[in-house]
């Protein structure tokens, strides 16, 4: 790997890679190899000092993170279309699958000399590149796989006769490719960063051009300079607003605003981290500061169970772990970061590939997008967002892999722990994003304050208790909450599990929060009301100079209904109870999810609570249970809604609880 001006020195224990091979061979032969452990329970791994390279083998990580990459290249060829197109095992694949799995293969391949990855990638393009520059708009994540590829064939295999075929068309296309949402500097989402990368790597390609708009023409050095004040400055400066002290360090959500999906903090982690990469010793001390609150958030907001896209647009998809596993170990490798700070870092990166491994996995169509498609590709395929499909999104997180293992084999640090291995509660990231997390000794749980304005039909964006995992018997991480279901959809209307107040004429109000905090105990405590729906619009962030329109979506809030209102999530052995109060003749409804088992039966349900095999509900006023099926999630394939509605309340608390079976 070429340095890049970031990343830390040798310690002196690392120096120690130059004894005399007869004296390791010694220190071998007295069993002074050691290695990583991942931690499941209370107590810290053994080994927290740095790793010793004459004396380690090899890298437990390391060794998971190529056999992952393997695993996840290997299956493609087989199901690429005669015509170079691969088969997807949901949604048929996107725009730029073929394009961005073409990169990922043929890097793969020539770092693994694996001809056959290679071979398929190349035919791959001979699908793709015709058809570039044939749609409306331009495509971020196809134009990056297009740029990675060029670039690395025009190093390693220049004179190979399909990429001199596809070659003139390539270059047509990345000379002609004009900025996209840069230069609206007043807004910010996930794919200004991802174009802030893509401008490196076209101005790093070799290529120039006679177009005034291009990225590598006219654009030249505006787009330079956009591309490092975003790294460099913007990002910084929303990190500077929106940051927030957890423990004893600062922590940053950098994510989709204002609601902050966490699949995209994982995304986002990755990319930022490949953005300080590629701009090396023009990287800004803030920046790699910024990055190390990025991961900060995330040791903080991953589950035991390595589990960090749990609410949110594209829920618990593979590329979040993907940009989690390169961010953290970018994040671990910097000078600004502590041996103690590598080793958490380090920590989370192996728990999120320790969780690509077993809780997604490879099939015949390549690695399972989500763990609902493990379980079932026509279910869960109702459970992703419109655009996701196996190539596009394997290839993502495929790159993100592969881009981890140089940073892994450079490691100076074990992998130690995250956050959540120990008992530990934190409130996290600040405004409509705001989300709390607990850990007691055998419970983890998370809740969001709020519910997103954008998208008031979704209930992954909901308020409330969003995920519940229990320890079992034999130590094993098991989701007694499951994860919201998908429910987006444009004039669909607003919708939550609640509670929800039912009042005259249809209309509903739902829950806010103005002000959280979480007690010793891990009590959640939310303060603040009812409103009406929000009502969501588009507006326009900018107009570029080249034609283009830049649109993003906002709201106002819903009529106030109701204020002074506690909200409580209380743990317990077991699980969490979660109380709300109710005035005298109210009608509240109250939504929980569970799995829908054909094999295991239906869910048991009574006026005072509903049960199935991963855990019982109990309530402390009778209600009508209405179940409801045909929803599914990024963790399962099919859902049943179990809908309570509790009619003519007496004033006080409504107390629901779950309780988890171990």
């Amino acid at each position: 790997m070429s340095p890049t001006g970031t990343r830390k020195p040798p310690s002196s224990r690392a120096l120690s890679a130059a004894l005399p091979l007869l004296a390791v061979a010694a220190l071998v032969l007295v069993g002074v190899i050691v290695s990583a452990a991942r931690s499941r329970g209370d107590e810290p791994p053994a080994g927290n000092a740095a790793v010793d390279q004459g004396e380690n083998v090899e890298d437990p990580t390391l060794l998971l993170a190529r056999q992952l990459s393997t695993d996840i290249a290997k299956p493609w060829p087989k199901v690429q279309k005669d015509n170079g197109r691969y088969r997807s095992a949901v949604g048929g694949g996107t725009r730029y699958g073929d394009s961005l799995l073409a990169f990922a293969l043929i890097h793969h391949g020539l770092r693994n000399d694996d001809d056959a990855l290679v071979d398929s990638g190349l035919k791959a393009l001979t699908y793709a590149v015709p058809r570039l520059g044939t749609h409306n708009r331009p495509s971020i994540f196809e134009a990056l796989g297009i740029v990675g590829v060029y670039k690395l064939l025009k190093e390693e295999m220049p004179d190979d006769p399909t990429f001199k075929k596809v070659r003139p068309r390539m270059e047509w296309y990345l000379r002609n490719f004009e900025l996209v949402r840069l230069p609206a500097t007043s807004y910010y989402g996930n794919h200004w960063l991802i174009e802030s990368v893509l401008v490196q790597e076209l101005q790093t390609s070799g290529l120039k051009s006679k177009n005034p708009h291009a990225v590598v023409g006219g654009e030249r050095r505006q787009a330079a300079r956009l591309a490092e004040q975003l790294i460099n400055e913007r990002i910084p400066a929303m990190a500077r607003e929106k940051d927030f002290k957890v423990g004893r360090e600062r922590a940053f959500v950098l994510s989709d605003p204002p609601d902050d999906p966490l699949a995209y903090q994982g995304l986002s982690l990755g990319f930022y981290a490949r953005a300080i990469h590629l701009l090396g010793k023009r990287a800004s001390p803030a920046a790699r500061k910024t990055l190390t609150q990025v991961a900060n958030a995330s040791t903080w907001l991953t589950a035991p169970d390595g589990d960090l896209a749990y609410f949110g647009r594209n829920q618990e998809q593979a590329w979040a772990l993907g940009g989690t596993i390169y961010g953290a170990e970018v994040a671990a490798g910097l000078k600004e970061s502590s041996a103690g700070e590598e080793g958490r870092y380090r920590a989370l990166g192996t728990r999120a590939l320790q969780r690509l491994r077993d809780d997604y996995g490879t099939g015949h169509f390549g690695l399972n997008i989500t763990p609902a498609v493990k379980e079932s590709r026509k279910g869960g395929e109702k459970g992703v967002d419109g655009g996701a499909g196996g190539p596009s999104f394997g290839a993502l997180t495929l790159l993100f892999v592969d881009w981890s293992i140089p940073e892994i084999a450079d490691a100076q640090q074990r992998p130690t722990r995250i956050r959540s291995d120990a008992p530990s509660r934190a409130l996290l990231s600040r405004g409509e994003s705001r989300f709390a997390v607990v850990r007691t000794r055998n419970v983890w749980f998370a809740v969001r304050t709020t519910r997103g304005g954008k998208h008031p039909e979704e209930l992954r964006d909901d308020f409330g208790l969003m995920t519940l995992k229990i320890r079992g018997r034999d130590g094993e991480w098991k989701d007694a909450v499951r994860a919201r279901p998908i429910t987006r959809g444009e004039g669909d209307p607003p919708d939550s599990a609640g509670p929800v107040l039912q009042r005259q004429a249809g209309l509903r109000a739902f829950p806010f929060t103005e002000r959280a905090r979480v007690r010793r105990n891990g009590t959640v405590e939310l303060q603040g009301g009812l409103r009406g729906a929000p009502n969501p619009f588009k507006r326009i962030v900018a107009r570029l100079d080249n034609g283009t329109i830049v649109r993003a979506l906002g709201y106002s809030p819903g009529t106030l209904i109701r204020r002074d209102m506690a909200y409580r999530f209380v743990p317990t052995k077991c699980g969490v109870t979660y109380e709300f109060p109710a005035q005298a003749g109210d009608t509240i409804e109250y939504s929980m999810f569970l799995r829908d088992d054909p094999d295991a039966g239906a869910p048991k349900v009574s006026a005072r609570g509903v049960s199935d095999r991963d855990a019982r509900w109990t309530f402390n006023r009778p209600a009508r249970v209405k179940l409801e099926r045909g929803y599914a999630s990024g963790l399962d394939p099919r859902l049943v809604r179990a809908r309570a509605t509790f009619a003519d309340l007496p004033a006080g608390p409504v107390r629901i609880s779950v309780c988890g079976r171990r």
